[in-house]
C-alpha cells in the first residue's frame, strides 16, 4: 500500500522491534492513513462515522492516533497567538518556557497598569522567581513558548521533543508551536493496558535517520502530564473535552459512541466483535445518512490490504 501524496512523507518508515527492523507493515500504513483522512477531513455541517473490521486491532488504534498527529500537525496555522494571549480576561493562568534557556514558568495575568494595552503583566508563582511581575510586549511574546495547560513533566517534554523528531525525520513542516499549544487531535477510548503494553519496546523512525519510542511519537504520556495532543483513556470514562476525532477501540468502546458529541468518530472492530447488533445499527445508520460531498474520496490509497474492511457514513452533527 502506498501513501498518498498528500500526505508529505518524504521518507519511508520503518519499526524497530528490539533489534528486529522491518519497513512498515500495509496494515500499518492503512490505520496511519486512516487516522489522517479522520482529522483531516472536518465537515462544516456533518462529520464522518468510520467502522473498520479487522482480524486483530492490536496497534490499529496507536497507529491511528499517529495518523491524527501528524494530519493536526500539517494543518496547525497558528495556535495560542500574541492576540489570544492578549485577550486573556485577569487571572487566568498561563504556562510559558523561554526558548533560549528552556527555563519554565506559570503565572496570573494582571489588570494592565496606568491603561497601557500594549503590555501584558504576567506575576509569576513558580519557585524561580515566585511573586515578580513580568510584562510581557509582541517582541517578548515570541521569545517564549506559551500554553493555556500546564507544560509536561521533564519525561513528558522528552517524548514532545522525540515526536518533533519524527516529523522533521518523515519531512513533515510542522512547526514548533503546535506541541505546546494546548488541545488534543483525538482521543483512544480503550483498554488502557493492553494499548501500553503491546507499544513496550517498540520504536518508529524514516529511514536513514534514528527512531523514536513510538509511545514517545504519541504523544501521549502515563505519568498525568496534561498537554497531551493524543488522550488516551479507559472504557466508561466520561467525555470531558471535545476533541476533532475519537478513535473507539473494540466492541465495549463501542457503546460510547452515542456520547461523543463532536467530532468524527472512528470504530476499531475484531472480526469476532462485529456483532448482529453492530451490524443492524450500521444498516439503520445507512437509512439516514447524508451523501458525501466530493472531498470525501479524495486522498485515498489506490488499494487495502487484505482482510481489512472499511465502511464510512456522514452523519449530521449533533445540535
Amino acid at each position: 500500500m502506498d501513501f498518498p501524496e498528500s500526505m508529505a512523507f518524504r521518507h519511508p518508515i520503518y519499526l524497530l522491534d528490539g533489534d528486529e527492523k522491518v519497513p512498515l507493515p500495509d496494515w500499518a500504513k492503512a490505520y496511519l492513513w486512516l487516522g489522517w483522512w479522520c482529522r483531516k477531513l472536518q465537515l462544516e455541517h456533518d462529520r464522518l462515522l468510520v467502522v473498520s473490521v479487522l482480524p486483530t486491532r492490536e496497534l490499529a488504534a496507536a497507529f491511528s492516533g499517529l495518523g491524527c498527529l501528524l494530519a493536526g500537525a500539517q494543518q496547525f496555522c497558528e495556535g495560542f497567538n500574541w492576540q489570544d494571549f492578549r485577550n486573556l480576561p485577569p487571572g487566568s493562568e498561563v504556562f510559558w518556557k523561554v526558548l533560549n534557556n528552556n527555563t519554565k514558568y506559570r503565572g496570573i495575568v494582571l489588570e494592565p497598569t496606568d491603561g497601557d494595552t500594549d503590555l501584558v503583566p504576567v506575576k509569576i508563582t513558580t519557585r524561580i522567581n515566585k511573586g515578580t511581575t513580568w510584562s510581557f510586549s509582541p517582541s517578548k511574546f515570541v521569545e517564549c513558548l506559551f500554553s493555556q495547560e500546564n507544560l509536561p513533566t521533564p519525561r513528558g517534554t522528552v517524548a514532545m521533543e522525540n515526536a518533533m523528531l519524527l516529523h522533521q525525520r518523515l519531512g513533515l513542516e510542522t512547526k514548533p508551536r503546535w506541541i505546546w499549544t494546548a488541545g488534543a487531535e483525538a482521543r483512544v477510548v480503550t483498554n488502557q493496558t493492553r494499548f501500553r503494553e503491546a507499544l513496550t519496546g517498540l520504536q518508529i523512525g524514516a529511514q536513514g535517520t534514528a527512531a523514536v519510542p513510538f509511545e514517545d511519537a504519541l504523544c501521549a504520556p502515563r505519568d498525568g502530564d496534561r498537554l497531551t495532543k493524543l488522550r488516551v483513556l479507559s472504557v466508561g470514562h466520561a467525555f470531558l473535552n471535545d476533541v476533532p476525532v475519537t478513535i473507539l477501540d473494540g466492541e465495549a468502546a463501542f457503546d460510547q459512541r452515542d456520547q461523543i458529541e463532536s467530532g468524527n468518530i472512528l470504530i476499531l472492530l475484531e472480526r469476532t466483535e462485529y456483532t448482529a447488533e453492530i451490524h443492524n445499527y450500521l444498516l439503520d445508520l445507512r437509512n439516514w445518512a447524508e451523501a458525501p460531498p466530493p472531498e470525501i474520496l479524495q486522498d485515498m490509497p489506490s488499494r487495502f490490504p487484505p482482510g481489512m474492511e472499511l465502511t464510512a457514513f456522514v452523519v449530521p452533527k449533533s445540535p
